[in-house]
């Protein structure tokens, strides 16, 4: 917390969802506190691409190539 007493949390989610209620508590208050407002998580992007991979040696030095 901030100087104020204000708690900062990041919420992530891998699905969309809509209108979830969050509450939280801090140990020098045990009571549940609602955020203001219902959170939202929306879906960015409905294709992935991957750009670049790194694959490390194992340990007999052998590589592997799509399994």
């Amino acid at each position: 917390s901030n100087a104020q007493g204000q708690v900062t949390a990041t919420l992530t989610s891998t699905a969309a969802v809509k209108n979830v209620q969050v509450s939280a508590k801090a140990a020098a208050n045990p009571s549940w506190v609602k955020a203001d407002s219902p959170v939202s998580f929306e879906e960015l992007s409905d294709s992935y691409q991957i750009t670049r991979v790194t694959v490390d040696v194992d340990q007999d030095k052998k590589r592997y190539n799509n399994g």
